[in-house]
């Protein structure tokens, strides 16, 4: 199974360690992501900022 990795950061966690900007989110533990799930991934937005964003493959 390659390819798998897990998601198990709270959003308090994340907006501590990263000064992630936007609403709080709900975010769930996962522990088996296959490649062609949606994830939360950290970007930077137009001025910069990182923000928390729903991606998919």
């Amino acid at each position: 199974m390659c390819g798998r990795f897990t998601q198990h950061y709270t959003w308090q966690q994340i907006r501590e360690f990263l000064s992630v900007t936007g609403a709080p989110q709900n975010l769930r533990a996962r522990y088996n992501i296959a490649p062609t799930t949606l994830v939360d991934m950290i970007r930077h937005d137009a001025e910069g900022r990182r923000e928390l964003v729903l991606v998919g493959a």
